[in-house]
């Protein structure tokens, strides 16, 4: 099974960058792994509802020009499931007992993801009811896969 971290905006904050290396050199020595950052769209702060529906939709779009059919997409949302550690590594196992060939996490941008990805998306995965800067999202998911993520042996996962 390959992994694929799909996230709007790149990570300009060492401390941040610094972690995710570190994570995903750990990803990488145990599966087949890839982080896609996809840009943000440069807005003002003092959006209307309609503004930042139309900056949603355009990161949402190039996030779904990353997404391939034969991903089980996961996207990270405050109003999906709220799993534990133990759940998420039952469930990556079982994607890979199942032969699931890859599935991706996303992260949407400052105000969220699209309702298309949204509607793509194979399962909602909230991490909690609180809101965190998508950079530290991102920490966060990297060290949470690092976690569970099955070693490959030389047959693959």
């Amino acid at each position: 099974m390959k992994v694929t971290v799909i996230s709007v905006g790149k990570v300009k904050e060492s401390h941040y960058a610094n972690l995710l290396e570190s994570y995903g050199r750990i990803l990488e020595r145990r599966i087949p792994f890839q982080a896609i950052e996809v840009a943000d769209e440069k807005a003002p702060e003092n959006l209307s509802e309609a503004q930042k529906g139309q900056v949603k939709e355009r990161e949402g779009e190039r996030i779904l020009q990353q997404v391939r059919k034969e991903m089980t997409l996961v996207v990270l949302a405050i109003e999906g499931r709220e799993w534990d550690t133990p759940k998420l590594e039952r469930q990556m196992r079982t994607w890979a007992d199942q032969g699931k060939p890859h599935v991706a996490f996303v992260i949407g941008g400052s105000l969220g993801v699209s309702e298309k990805v949204l509607a793509r998306g194979d399962l909602l995965l909230s991490f909690s009811k609180m809101t965190f800067p998508h950079q530290l999202m991102k920490v966060l998911l990297m060290e949470q896969l690092a976690r569970v993520s099955p070693t490959c042996g030389r047959h693959g996962c």
